[in-house]
């Protein structure tokens, strides 16, 4: 049996072509003076321009140009706004040297009577405190013995006189 598949193998296959395949072949075979328009414009390229041949680097280079350009723009707009921006700071630093010297002294005046006016406020807030802290004082010395005559008075718990002498009697027997 393997000798068989062995001899189908070996042989080169049989092909056989389709009824009138060779009388199609020879009429597909373009004749001379009818397809010879066709055959020319395959053996020469056709010349749409050259902006379809180009057009893949040119639309990158396009971009690139103008990004360039807007870059450009933008740096001299920056530049020249430093330039009015340190004319600016120049002039204001000119008049800020002439105000300073001028209100130096109004400032020092204002300065001085700013702290007599925050000294003057924390006496008034220590008088206060003075105060609160002898109030204090007071309450302590009243109300600490009421508190401490209110703890040592047994509160009703809402027993009835036989549950506090059972009460009073379990205290005797836990000591």
């Amino acid at each position: 049996m393997n000798i068989d598949i062995e001899k189908l193998l070996s042989k080169p296959p049989q092909f056989t072509p389709p009824v009138g395949l060779k009388k199609r072949l020879i009429e597909e075979i373009p004749v001379r003076g009818r397809h010879l328009d066709s055959r020319q414009s395959m053996a020469k390229p056709v010349s749409s321009g050259w902006l379809r041949r180009w057009w893949s680097a040119l639309v990158p280079a396009t971009v690139s140009v103008a990004c360039a350009v807007v870059m450009t723009v933008q740096h001299a707009e920056i530049s020249g706004l430093k330039a009015t921006g340190d004319t600016v700071s120049a002039a204001a630093e000119g008049s800020a040297a002439q105000a300073k010297n001028g209100a130096a002294t109004s400032a020092e005046m204002d300065s001085s009577a700013d702290f007599q006016q925050q000294i003057a406020r924390l006496k008034d807030v220590a008088v206060r405190l003075k105060a609160e802290v002898m109030e204090l004082q007071q309450l302590q010395g009243t109300e600490n013995p009421k508190l401490r005559a209110q703890l040592a008075t047994p509160q009703e718990l809402g027993l009835t006189p036989e549950e506090f002498e059972s009460l009073a009697k379990a205290k005797e027997k836990a000591l």
